[in-house]
């Protein structure tokens, strides 16, 4: 039977908490846009606090993402208004 130790190792491998460093790096923006949306609640991106330390999971991070994917197929015009 695994210890403790190595369970919580194992489940955070699979799902890691990323900094609030690395998670701007990984999503391409700078550290104080995610400082922002945290304080001012603008998007949904949920993260972790560990004592005054926020972290991102990354699969919190990866359905972020997903969630706001838009299609170009839903609109033709792709929201460029045509000027007759």
């Amino acid at each position: 039977m695994p210890s403790p130790r190595a369970t919580i190792s194992a489940s955070t491998n699979a799902d890691p908490l990323l900094s609030r460093t690395e998670a701007a790096e990984y999503l391409g923006m700078k550290i104080g846009t995610l400082e922002v949306w945290a304080s001012t609640g603008r998007y949904n991106l949920p993260f972790i606090k560990v004592g005054r330390i926020p972290k991102y999971r990354k699969s919190s991070l990866d359905a972020w993402i997903q969630g706001r994917t838009r299609y170009g197929h839903a609109n033709a015009d792709n929201g460029m208004r045509k000027i007759p």
